[in-house]
């Protein structure tokens, strides 16, 4: 007998943001990794912010 995976309605949303979390992780690691904001925006194609 097989059973079938449940899916929820929200698996979707729910994997969207799990690939949010992880990209925003890897940014982190990247910055600890180089200490420079600079070039972890450079490498991750995030927009500077202005002050």
């Amino acid at each position: 007998m097989m059973v079938e995976p449940v899916v929820s309605p929200h698996s979707n949303i729910i994997n969207k943001i799990n690939n949010e979390i992880e990209k925003r992780l890897e940014w982190v690691k990247l910055y600890e990794s180089v200490s420079n904001a600079g070039i972890v925006f450079l490498r991750c194609g995030i927009t500077r912010p202005t002050a």
